[in-house]
This record gives structure tokens, sequence and C-alpha cells, in this order.
């Protein structure tokens, strides 16, 4: 069978050179009738040029190389056909090339550099609705959850992660296992008493080992504050790290739902909260809801402070 790449003008052009490669050992030196075979190529090609002038340099450099490796061999008539055969091929590959858009590199580096900043933000809205991010997951899909939460769309969020982490739940579990063999017989108890829907004893579990996978990889409880930030904040302003990597640690800088104080939550706070849960403070927090939100807690902390 005949594939696209064997009718390819690529394809064709490689075996044109093994067909002149022949030819040379013979007699040799035909770079003039090539260079007018080939300024069809030269035409369309200035704006690519333009954008990759370091590469075209380099590369033209090795052809002067090479040049100066033929230039003492005798001159030979190629075959008109071959001159025919070699224009075709170089006026298909100038139509392919015409199809190729340059990227606008200056619009591309300060779409990265506004990176980090998008990142963070999402990241900390995600938590101020009680999420933490999947460090498997897309920031497109990042981005589509804030912006959900943004238009006030939160049922519609909670029902994506649910389903979303559930649909994970395997994966999560072995990682996390993987990841802290030393806490695996218990974390993976919270997971079973997950799946049977017995949030009431999965979700205590999920928080206190994310507080003390915390503070066995950084020594500090991600629950705890100081100076009116979480202490973990302190931990990560340590770091000598990229833009876009402490954007994936901004939610342990912010103090969230989670951690929220008496003071802080108020009389209509209604988020999951380790202090209500652990202290005996809520009795209604064992929810499907709150189970999920909880292992994306624990997937998060466990893999951003691997």
């Amino acid at each position: 069978m005949i594939t696209n790449y064997e009718r390819s003008p690529f394809n064709q052009m490689i075996n044109m050179q093994k067909e002149l490669i022949n030819t040379i050992t013979k007699n040799t030196s035909f770079h003039n009738q090539i260079a007018k075979a080939c300024e069809v190529i030269t035409s369309s090609h200035k704006s690519i040029i333009d954008s990759m002038k370091p590469f075209i340099e380099q590369q033209t450099e090795l052809a002067n190389k090479i040049t100066k490796t033929f230039i003492s061999f005798p001159k030979i008539e190629l075959p008109e056909s071959y001159i025919t055969q070699i224009s075709r091929i170089a006026e298909d590959l100038s139509n392919s090339f015409k199809t190729i858009k340059i990227p606008d590199f200056k619009s591309l580096s300060k779409r990265i550099s506004e990176l980090p900043a998008e990142t963070k933000a999402a990241l900390i809205l995600l938590g101020k609705n009680g999420w933490y991010l999947n460090l498997d997951m897309e920031l497109s899909q990042l981005h589509a959850i804030e912006k959900e939460l943004m238009s006030n769309n939160i049922s519609a969020v909670d029902d994506f992660l649910i389903k979303y982490y559930e649909e994970n739940i395997d994966e999560i579990e072995k990682n996390i296992c993987t990841l802290y063999p030393n806490r695996a017989k218990i974390i993976s108890k919270a997971f079973s008493a997950h799946r049977n829907k017995d949030f009431e004893l999965s979700i205590p579990v999920f928080l206190a080992q994310a507080d003390g996978i915390s503070k066995e990889k950084i020594d500090y409880y991600i629950f705890l504050k100081k100076d009116k930030k979480p202490e973990t904040a302190q931990y990560v302003e340590s770091l000598a790290i990229g833009g876009f990597q402490r954007s994936l640690l901004a939610p342990l800088t912010e103090i969230l739902p989670i951690m929220k104080s008496e003071k802080d939550r108020g009389p209509t706070f209604t988020e999951l909260n380790r202090h209500m849960v652990l202290h005996g403070e809520s009795i209604d927090y064992g929810t499907h809801l709150f189970g999920c939100k909880s292992i994306s807690l624990i997937d998060y902390i466990g893999n951003v402070l691997k």
C-alpha cells in the first residue's frame, strides 16, 4: 500500500537526491542548475526566514561547507528531466510552506508571562470554593472552572469536580499510597470508607493525613496560621522557584475556608472546615460533596509537596 508519506514531496525529493548521488559519484558539481530550479522556493520563504534567522544562518554555514567540498568536482550537465522534476517538487514544497502560519512570538511571550498570575488567581478561587487542583488536570480545564465560578455557577462546578474525582479515584489512591507508603494503610481505609459512602469516617482521616503529609514534607502544618497567613506561606516564600511553580503553591499562602477560624467563618459559613470537623463542631459534614473536596485536598497536598 502506498502511504501518504511515499507520495509526499519530501519523499520524492529524497528519492531524487539518491539518484543524484549516484550521478555525483561519476561526475559532480551541479549547484548552478539546482539553484536555478529552487528559485521558486526562495521567493516564498522570506517570512519564515525572518522569524527563523538564527537557524537559517546555521544552515547557511553548513551549506557553505558542503559547497566547498563539491567545488573541486568537475562540472556536469544534468538531464532536462531532472531540472523539470526538481522545479515541480520545489513548487509543491513552496505551496505547502504558504499554508504554514508563523507564530506571533511577541504575543505568545506575553501570554506565557501572564500565565502564573492567571493560574494563581484560578487556584485561589478554586480553594475559596473548597476545591484543590489535581495536578494531572489540564490548565484549560482549570480556567474553564474559574470562568464558571466567576459566573456563580457553583453547583455546575461541584457536579463536574465530583464526577472528575470519582472517575479518577483509583489512580489518585494508588498515587498517594505509592508516594507515602508509611501512610498507605490509613489512607486506603479512608478511600474504602468513601466508596462505601461513610463520609463521616473518610473526611476526618483525609484532613488529618493531608496535615500530616505537610508536616512530614516541609515541617509545617497546613491548618496553622501565623501573622494572619498560613504557616506554609513561609515555606513557599523561602523557595527559589519560578513564577509558575510558585503559582501552583498559591493555596498554601492564603487563608482559605477549610482553615478559617470561628471568628473568620461567620454565621452563614457552610464550607468544609477542618476545625469544625475534627473538633466536633459540625455534625452534618458527611456529604458526598465534602468527601470529594477532602480527596481533592489530600491529592493536592500529596503531589504538590512530594
